[in-house]
């Protein structure tokens, strides 16, 4: 008796563009990046479950430090609140696409809709890390 060998989902090809554009604003910034396991203090955070898509998604954690620079990592399994710690919280679940569109400044929002959200602080927060985001 043999198993199902399912075929490994692919990534939607947004994701690796949206991750250099992260990566990049994280050097630009300057920002000390804390280790894979270190809990993370901001300013304003966003998290983003990029499951509207076929494809396998990543949940994005993007975020300003506390010195005022971008980090962002790619989250596990675990609980938000013992990875982030924010003043500023928000999250959605958009398409890896909208993320991008949103990240190169083409979205006001990365969700779909482009609307201000559900929550005061959706936009709030989003404007902020856009516009640290777009800098440089």
């Amino acid at each position: 008796m043999s198993a199902c060998q399912c075929p490994p989902l692919s990534e939607d090809p947004a994701v690796a563009l949206v991750e250099r554009i992260l990566e990049e604003a994280a050097f630009r910034s300057g920002a000390e990046q804390p280790l894979p396991d270190e809990r993370v203090t901001a300013t304003h955070a966003i998290w983003l479950c990029a499951c509207e898509t076929m494809d396998d998604s990543p949940v994005w954690l993007i975020y300003v430090t506390e010195d005022g620079g971008i980090g962002w990592r790619r989250l596990g399994e675990s609980d938000l609140s013992a990875v982030v710690d924010a003043t500023h919280l928000t999250g959605c679940h958009p398409d890896p696409s909208g993320v991008l569109k949103w990240l190169r400044g083409e979205w006001p929002y990365p969700w779909p809709g482009r609307g201000r959200g559900d929550f005061p602080d959706h936009a709030f927060t989003c404007d902020e890390l856009r516009r640290r985001l777009l800098r440089g």
